[in-house]
């Protein structure tokens, strides 16, 4: 692996972590009946956002925090 490859499973890593963050909300408000704060738009987002930081140029991954 290089510096880029590092970079790149760091920010992937990043995202999933606030993905697991969205469903442990949302199973929250569910045990407690409430609406759930993340819709799948959301999830949608943050799929896209993998797919971004997967396909981009070593060079461009600094545009992704």
């Amino acid at each position: 692996m290089d510096r880029y490859d590092v970079k790149r499973l760091g920010k992937i890593l990043s995202v999933q972590a606030e993905i697991e963050g969205m469903k442990a909300d949302n199973a929250f408000c569910e045990a407690y009946g409430e609406t759930p704060t993340f819709k799948k738009p959301d999830f949608d987002e943050k799929a896209e956002l993998l797919r971004l930081i997967a396909s981009a140029h070593n060079d461009d991954l600094c545009k992704f925090t």
